[in-house]
């Protein structure tokens, strides 16, 4: 069990030890495999919370499977770009618990 007074970030590294999942030290871009799984786990979660608010996200379904035969170019990962969206995602979904009246962190550590 995890314990409850790790970060998030801190539970999802013990995770990727676990499974052998790389740690790089210094900002890099994946190989394309890699960054096709991130876009993919970010998209299949972008769907279930639009269920969750009680949109109808089939549509969303098509655009899951273009995921898989997309090839990323690592010559157009813009990593100051990226590091820019992950934490505006992190922020606009910290906005949204708060005003759901939750808290993430339990729920993540269980």
């Amino acid at each position: 069990m995890v314990e409850l007074d790790m970060s998030v970030r801190e539970q999802v590294r013990e995770f990727h030890a676990k499974f052998g999942v790389a740690d790089p030290e210094t900002p890099c871009i994946p190989d394309p495999k890699t960054i096709r799984l991130r876009a993919k786990l970010i998209f299949e979660e972008y769907q279930e919370m639009m269920a969750a608010l009680g949109f109808n996200s089939s549509v969303l379904d098509e655009h899951m499977a273009e995921i898989d035969c997309w090839e990323p170019e690592a010559d157009k990962v813009d990593l100051v770009e990226f590091a820019d969206a992950t934490s505006d995602l992190m922020y606009v979904i910290a906005g949204a618990e708060l005003a759901f009246g939750i808290t993430g962190e339990p729920i993540s550590a269980e």
